[in-house]
């Protein structure tokens, strides 16, 4: 998985998080992830806004069932944001060492 991609998915988290539905619009309402009114996105919800592979994100994070690790009742938006920088660190890390 490229830095483009998991960095394209960390801004749409970063910009508005949410759980248990793939978008919220600002009332918080559901809405499609690749709607305009879309202010804030889960883990499945970024990566369709983004056209990302949701397979491809699971693997570069290290979990299997992003939807309900996303959604597992405590999580917050810096645990997601921390688990996706760390995913960005080493595709970096992987990118150089191709070089």
């Amino acid at each position: 998985m490229n830095v483009s991609e998991l960095q394209a998915v960390r801004d749409k988290i970063a910009q508005g998080w949410t759980q248990e539905v793939c978008a919220r619009d600002k009332y918080g309402e559901e809405t499609a992830s690749w709607e305009n009114e879309a202010v804030c996105w889960c883990l499945v919800g970024a990566a369709m806004a983004t056209r990302t592979n949701t397979f491809d994100i699971s693997k570069a994070l290290g979990i299997s069932g992003i939807a309900a690790w996303n959604d597992h009742p405590g999580r917050t938006q810096a645990e997601v944001l921390s688990r996706i920088d760390d995913a960005i660190a080493r595709a970096r890390s992987l990118k150089q060492e191709g070089n």
